[in-house]
């Protein structure tokens, strides 16, 4: 489920900006996450994350494009590929911690959503 758009005014710039992300799924096995932040000063997006993953099972997926905003007409964009094997190890380029830094609420596809109980220490 998309979040709704936060605007903030950056101090002393007088410009604003508009940030939206968050992650859901896609039906089945497949899941989407996002970010973007846009320059309503610039007219334009300024960074974005967008990726995808698939959970097979015994193993996960991962892909993320990741675009950063280096000047008024340039940016540097990076692709970043994993293979999860459960239990055992991740393989390729580590997606999570762009994901984990950027997408509000961001978690692991096999991580345990509900909080602690007493019961369970």
């Amino acid at each position: 489920m998309a979040a709704a758009p936060e605007f903030e005014r950056h101090a002393g710039v007088g410009a604003a900006a508009a940030r939206n992300g968050g992650s859901g799924s896609c039906g089945g096995s497949w899941y989407t996450v996002g970010r973007f932040n846009y320059s309503t000063k610039d007219r334009r997006i300024t960074d974005s994350i967008l990726g995808a993953e698939y959970d097979a099972g015994c193993w996960i997926g991962r892909i993320v494009a990741e675009r950063l905003s280096t000047g008024r007409s340039e940016a540097s964009t990076k692709l970043l590929l994993q293979l999860e094997l459960i239990g055992l190890s991740r393989i390729g380029s580590n997606p999570l911690k762009v994901l984990k830094d950027n997408i509000p609420g961001y978690r692991l596809l096999r991580e345990d959503r509900r909080l602690p109980t007493p019961t369970d220490e």
